[in-house]
Formats: structure tokens, C-alpha cells, sequence
């Protein structure tokens, strides 16, 4: 008889019923953590946002489980972005050879065997950061490079380039001199490289307000995509330590719930994005700034058509001129005929434009 263990998905559904056993023992911290969250990333988006939003208000109140299952959700969206390439870390590239992630598996007992898995675990680490570096630069270069074509084929070629870029950095992760190559050598890098551009993109559109220009926006998300290298990494190195515990899964969403809360504490950003999504997306559909088209004899003295939508209150929206943070305006919804998502540079563009127009007709 085989002492092999089963396939870690075997595991996982056998031991589905005793991971809820062990969660529903374990539900009032669990469930507190997520209180606490969700009220941590309340704060950061009202004081983020200069926004008087009033934690204990009934309407408030009402909505925090509403708000802890949306933020709940938008964690595991971003957890499925950035973890993913932490999945393919199981899949090896040359023919014979181990998965990608097999030095981050628990050190043998022989002290050469260790000092070798410590050696191939730097040179994984390096590669894997270096990959995005690469990335990064290159989608760097060649946005600017081609910023007079046409926007699709810009964009497709961007992509492209920094796809193979970073399949070929990915190439040079193992360290086995003698290599064979197959299709699956180039697929499986392929998919590494598009995996990460996935997660830098998605990085793109956490940051269009804190740095307007393209270089600087793509600089921070560069770095924030090293962060979350080095967090892939970790968490498939968690993962194999997870394996032999009892309750892989239940310890898992434990481990998560934990993270979460300390993410929302300790990167105020991060926090704040999280209630901004769970905030404006029942509303705007995800987008930040709307064109709104008022009931006629309805509309508010002194307030645009082209505003930010930052938090509802019952029967009345918070909302502020783009750009222009310091002054938040109170709309009641039955004087909103019609909303239209638009992009926000774009309605700061015509804001300062109508304003100079408007300046220069008063000379």
C-alpha cells in the first residue's frame, strides 16, 4: 500500500465538511476581524476622501454587512489577480525539471541539500522580481515609444512586448545548465509573463489619482507589483506548509481573514480602495465620476453636471467636483434623472476648461 499523499484538491473536498465545523467554532473572532476591517477601511476612505461620513449613523449602521460581503468579494477578485501567477509557480519549464516553486518547500534535514534549496530559492526570488522590473519597464518604453499610433494597436503591442520580455526573463529562472526545451516550455513562461501584465495592469487603475502623468503612475504600480512578487512567493510557500496541517482550507480562510485585517491597518490606500469599490459600485457601476442629467427646475444651485460620486446616505449622494476635494456637496437622488459613468481626468480637463472660459468672458 502507497504511503503517497492524495492530490492536495482530493484533500480539499474530503475535508470540506470538517473545515466548516472548524470555521462555525471559530466564528465570532473570525467575524470580528471582519467587523473591524470593514470599519478600518470606512475611516481610511472618509478621511482619505475629507468626506463627513458619520460611522454611526443609522444608514451606515444598516449597510456594514452589506459593505463587509462586497469588500469580502473585491479581496478575493484582487486575491484571484495577483495570486494567480503564485499557482503557476507548480508548473516546471524545461523538460524533467521541477516546478518553479520546489525550493520554497520546507528545507530537507541535509545541510547541503539546504544550502542548495537556499541557493535556487535567491535565484528564484531575483528572477521572479526581475521579471517584473522588466515588465514594467518595457510596457514603460514602449507606451511612450508608440504614443502617436493608433490606441489599439498601441495597446496590442505594449502587451506583446512585455509579454515576451518577460517570458524570456522567466526562462532564466532555473538554474540547470543543460535544458530540454518543448511546447510547453514556451507556454507555460507565456503564461507567467501574461499573468504578471494581468496583475500590473490591474495595478494601473488603483492609482489614477494620486499620479496623474503615465511614468509616474506606472512607476508606483511597478513598485507596488514588487510587493506583490515577493507576496506571491510567499504565499505559495504558505501554501506547502499547508498542506500537512489538519484543516488546510479552514486555516487558510483564517490566514486570509488575518491578512485582510492588516492590509486594511497598515496600507490606508489599500483600505480606502476596498470601501470605494464597495461604496460606488451598487451606484456608478465601478466608475469614479458621472455626468448627471438633472430633473428639470430640480437642479442644485452651485453644482455641476460633472461630479465625483463618493458615498450615499440614505436618499442623498455625496459628491465633489473632480479635482476639487475640499468641498463635498450633498444631492438628493430624486433630482438625478439620468447618471453617465465618465472618466475623471476628462471631467477635471472640462471643469478647469469651462472655468477659463468663463474667467476670460467676465475681462
Amino acid at each position: 500500500m502507497s504511503d503517497t499523499q492524495p492530490p492536495l484538491h482530493t484533500r480539499l473536498a474530503a475535508d470540506l465538511g470538517p473545515t466548516l465545523e472548524w470555521l462555525h467554532k471559530r466564528a465570532w473572532p473570525i467575524g470580528g476581524i471582519g467587523l473591524v476591517a470593514t470599519l478600518v477601511c470606512l475611516l481610511h476612505y472618509a478621511r482619505q476622501e475629507r468626506i463627513p461620513l458619520d460611522l454611526t449613523s443609522p444608514s451606515v449602521i444598516t449597510a456594514v454587512p452589506v459593505l463587509f460581503a462586497l469588500i469580502v468579494l473585491a479581496s478575493a477578485l484582487l486575491s484571484l489577480i495577483f495570486l494567480t501567477p503564485s499557482w503557476l509557480l507548480s508548473w516546471s519549464l524545461y523538460v524533467g525539471d521541477p516546478p518553479l516553486g520546489e525550493s520554497l518547500k520546507p528545507l530537507d534535514a541535509n545541510p547541503k541539500a539546504a544550502k542548495k534549496m537556499l541557493a535556487a530559492r535567491r535565484r528564484l526570488g531575483f528572477g521572479w522580481i526581475g521579471t517584473s522590473i522588466a515588465q514594467a519597464l518595457t510596457l514603460l518604453l514602449v507606451g511612450q515609444l508608440t504614443e502617436t499610433w493608433p490606441p489599439g494597436l498601441s495597446v496590442l503591442t505594449s502587451a506583446l512586448a512585455t509579454v515576451m520580455l518577460g517570458a524570456l526573463v522567466v526562462l532564466q529562472i532555473p538554474p540547470q545548465p543543460t535544458r530540454r526545451w518543448s511546447f510547453s516550455t514556451y507556454w507555460n513562461a507565456l503564461a507567467i509573463a501574461f499573468a504578471q501584465l494581468v496583475c500590473m495592469l490591474s495595478l494601473l487603475l488603483l492609482y489614477p489619482r494620486h499620479a496623474p502623468d503615465w511614468p509616474t503612475t506606472l512607476s508606483m504600480a511597478a513598485a507596488t507589483l514588487v510587493m506583490v512578487s515577493i507576496v506571491q512567493l510567499g504565499t505559495y510557500q504558505f501554501v506547502q506548509r499547508l498542506r500537512c496541517r489538519p484543516h488546510p482550507l479552514g486555516e487558510a480562510l483564517a490566514a486570509g481573514a488575518v491578512l485582510m485585517l492588516l492590509v486594511t491597518i497598515a496600507i490606508p490606500p489599500a483600505g480606502s480602495a476596498l470601501a470605494s469599490f464597495a461604496l460606488r459600485a451598487p451606484l456608478t457601476g465601478g466608475a469614479a465620476c458621472v455626468q448627471i442629467t438633472w430633473v428639470p427646475d430640480r437642479a442644485p444651485e452651485g453644482v455641476d453636471r460633472r461630479l465625483r460620486v463618493v458615498a450615499p446616505a440614505g436618499d442623498t449622494l455625496l459628491v465633489q467636483r473632480p479635482g476639487a476635494p475640499e468641498t463635498t456637496y450633498f444631492i438628493r437622488r430624486d433630482a438625478i434623472l439620468a447618471m453617465a459613468g465618465i472618466d475623471c481626468r476628462d471631467a477635471e480637463q472640462r471643469a478647469n476648461d469651462e472655468q477659463a472660459q468663463a474667467a476670460q468672458d467676465l475681462h
